[in-house]
C-alpha cells in the first residue's frame, strides 16, 4: 500500500518551518522601508524644527541598517529553505510513486478481495491449476477481442490505451507501480485506463490476459483473476463494484465512459459463460472443467461438471476432484489423484505423497 501523500506533506512542513523566519524578516524589511519613507516625508514639511529633523533623520539610519540586516537574513533563510526542499525532493520524494494527497472519500472498505498471491495460494490448495485457463478452445470468446470494441470518447483518448497501442513508458510505469509486478512478466497487457493526475499510467486499471488490477493513490491495489469468476462489474457514477463490493473509484473518468468500458467486460463474461455451458453440454471436457471452476457459488453443479471432465480424462479436473474428495472419500480421492498423476500433473503427484494415502498406496500397489 502506498501512502505517498504523507511524504510531500512532511517535505513542505520542513520547508515552511525553516523559511518562516526568513519570510518574517522580509516582512520586517518592507515595514522598515515604509517607515523610512513616511518619516522622511513627514520631517520635510514646513514648520518642523531643525532638531526634530536631525533626530528623526538620524533614527532613519538605524532603520536602514535594520532593513539591510532583515533583507539579508530573510533572503538567506528562503534560499536555504528552498535548497533543503529541493534536496529532500530529489533524494527522498522523487523515488516515490504517485506523490499525491490521499483523499479520505476515496478510501475503500477494509474488507477487500485477496491479492493475486493469496488468490493463487488459495486456489492451489483446492487443486485448481492456473494453467488450465490459459488454453482457449477454437471459438471460445477471448477478452482481447472484446477490448478492441471499446471506443473512448474524444476527451478520454489520452487516458484509454488499448493493445497494441499502449505507450511503452506508461505500461512500464503501470506495471512497476503494481504490487504484483513480478507476476506480470509473462502476462499480456490488453488495456490501460490511466487515471493518474499526470498521465503517467501509475494509477487506474490495468487489464491483462489473467487479471484486472486496480491501483489508486493511498489505496491498497485490488486484483481480480477474471478466469475464476463470472460475476460482472456494476458501475455507479465513478465507482465500480464487483460481487457487491466497491473495488475502484476513478477521479478522471466520467461515469458514462466507465459504464461503456465495463459494459464491454460484462458482455465478455456473459458470452464466455454461455459458450462454456453450451460446449460443456456437448461433451467438451475443457469447457466442462472451466465451467466447473467458475461456478464457485454452486458447489453441487460445480462438482457435477468437474466429475464429467474428470471422467473424460481431463488431468487437472481429475486432480481437483481427488483433492475435493480427500476428506469425504479418501479412497476415491486416491484413485482420481493417481489417474491425474499418471498424466504428469505435478500437483496431484505432490498430493499423493501425503501420509493420508499410505494405506491406499500399500493396498493398490500404485506408485507414481
Amino acid at each position: 500500500m502506498e501512502r505517498s501523500g504523507d511524504g510531500i506533506f512532511a517535505i513542505l512542513s520542513m520547508f515552511s518551518a525553516i523559511s518562516s523566519v526568513g519570510i518574517a524578516a522580509v516582512v520586517v524589511f518592507i515595514y522598515q522601508v515604509v517607515a523610512v519613507i513616511s518619516v522622511w516625508r513627514a520631517t520635510a514639511k514646513p514648520g518642523v524644527s531643525f532638531w526634530t529633523k536631525v533626530f528623526c533623520r538620524y533614527a532613519l539610519i538605524l532603520n536602514l541598517m535594520i532593513a539591510a540586516v532583515a533583507l539579508r537574513f530573510g533572503a538567506g533563510g528562503i534560499i536555504f529553505g528552498g535548497i533543503l526542499y529541493l534536496a529532500f525532493w530529489f533524494f527522498w520524494g522523487k523515488g516515490r510513486t504517485g506523490v499525491q494527497s490521499p483523499r479520505a472519500e476515496r478510501v475503500l472498505p477494509a474488507e477487500m478481495p485477496k491479492t493475486v498471491k493469496e488468490k493463487i495460494d488459495s486456489v492451489a490448495s483446492g487443486g485448481i491449476d492456473l494453467a488450465g485457463f490459459s488454453r482457449n478452445n477454437a471459438g471460445e470468446p477471448r477478452l482481447a477481442d472484446y477490448v478492441q470494441r471499446v471506443t473512448p470518447s474524444a476527451s478520454m483518448k489520452k487516458r484509454v490505451h488499448i493493445a497494441p497501442d499502449i505507450p511503452a513508458g506508461k505500461l512500464a510505469s503501470a506495471i512497476g507501480s503494481r504490487h504484483f509486478k513480478a507476476g506480470l512478466k509473462n502476462q499480456q497487457p490488453f488495456m490501460l485506463l490511466d487515471d493518474s493526475g499526470r498521465f503517467d499510467g501509475k494509477h487506474g486499471l490495468l487489464v491483462t490476459d489473467e487479471f484486472f488490477d486496480f491501483s489508486f493513490p493511498g489505496i491498497e491495489a485490488v486484483t481480480f483473476s477474471y478466469s475464476f469468476h463470472s460475476d460482472g462489474f456494476d458501475v455507479k457514477g465513478q465507482s465500480v463494484y464487483r460481487g457487491g463490493r466497491k473495488c475502484a473509484e476513478f477521479s478522471n473518468f466520467k461515469g458514462d465512459d466507465l459504464a461503456k468500458i465495463f459494459g464491454v467486460f460484462n458482455e465478455f463474461f456473459a458470452d464466455r459463460d454461455a459458450w462454456w455451458r453450451k460446449s460443456a453440454e456437448k461433451g467438451d471436457r475443457n469447457a466442462q472443467f472451466k465451467l466447473a471452476s467458475s461456478l464457485v457459488g454452486n458447489k453441487e453443479e460445480s462438482m457435477h461438471w468437474l466429475r464429467k471432465a474428470a471422467e473424460q480424462g481431463h488431468p487437472i479436473a481429475q486432480g481437483n476432484l481427488g483433492t475435493y474428495l480427500t476428506s469425504s472419500d479418501p479412497e476415491e480421492a486416491f484413485l482420481w489423484l493417481s489417474r491425474s498423476a499418471a498424466q504428469g500433473n505435478e500437483h496431484s503427484q505432490r498430493r499423493l505423497a501425503g501420509k493420508e494415502f499410505d494405506s491406499y498406496r500399500n493396498k493398490t500397489g500404485i506408485t507414481i
